[in-house]
């Protein structure tokens, strides 16, 4: 027997009772069935889609914000490395090594060590020099950081660069001062900022199950920060390698365990900081 025959023989066989609720599962309870999948669907993208939004307000503020204290330091550096009285005291041709230490002790470290005092972000403000002179943490030799990654390109630079270790939790500046290089003197602006309190600022946007990756313009994660909490297991990082523009960037990854709506959502926002 064909089988469209085994089946019309099988309909045939089926109770009238049986055969009035199939006709109704097929009719009433399948099409509810599918307009209820369909509306819970469309509900979760709209809950999703306002908690990225929301997201991506955060995120675009903590990206201004940052910029803004990116700009604090660059004139922070701009200051010292064209201060008269900074390049003076540390071209000038002494006599002798007191009267040198009295001008570092009295005027340049005092005004070097201000800026740590009015900006607590700053855990470090030094100038390096090619003369050997040290003096606290104001003052060191330019071999201290001459196996440092930023070197190479910080001697040769006037510009203000910004170097990031995530490892180390180091966020640098560091620059070629052109008002010591005219005295024939090499040295380097150098400030250290704190890591955490800058990369911090991009966490405060995110909602439960999202986590935030920091990249450099090649790619490489500089930080990354998670509010996954106890689901941690249920997430996975991926790494933007396909990331590429001029400085960082800032990418969100929100995730949703439900398996009706899952979905990855990606944020590339305007530069914050650079890693030469």
């Amino acid at each position: 027997m064909s089988e469209p025959l085994k089946l019309k023989q099988w309909v045939n066989n089926i109770k009238l009772q049986n055969k009035l609720v199939i006709i109704y599962v097929v009719t009433g309870l399948l099409p509810l069935i599918i307009l209820f999948v369909f509306a819970y669907g469309q509900m979760c993208s709209i809950l999703m889609d306002r908690d990225v939004r929301s997201m991506e307000s955060a995120l675009r503020q903590s990206v201004t914000t940052v910029d803004g204290q990116i700009e604090v330091y660059d004139n922070l550096s701009n200051y010292i490395t064209f201060n008269e009285t900074v390049s003076g005291i540390l071209s000038y041709n002494y006599s002798n090594k007191y009267e040198m230490y009295s001008q570092i002790v009295t005027t340049f470290d005092p005004l070097v060590s201000s800026l740590k005092y009015f900006h607590n972000d700053i855990n470090k403000v030094t100038i390096y020099i090619n003369n050997g002179i040290k003096h606290d943490t104001t003052l060191a030799p330019l071999s201290e950081i001459e196996n440092e990654t930023f070197y190479n390109s910080a001697v040769n630079s006037t510009n203000i660069n910004w170097y990031v270790d995530k490892d180390k939790k180091e966020l640098i500046s560091a620059r070629k001062m052109s008002t010591l290089a005219t005295a024939g003197i090499t040295g380097i602006m150098y400030i250290n900022v704190d890591y955490d309190s800058i990369m911090d600022i991009y966490a405060k946007g995110l909602i439960d199950n999202s986590g935030i990756i920091v990249t450099d313009g090649n790619g490489s994660i500089i930080s990354k920060k998670a509010a996954f909490g106890g689901n941690a297991d249920k997430f996975q990082w991926i790494h933007l390698s396909r990331i590429n523009i001029e400085c960082a960037v800032v990418a969100v990854e929100v995730f949703t365990p439900d398996i009706f709506y899952r979905r990855k959502i990606y944020f590339h926002l305007r530069r914050s900081c650079t890693n030469h």
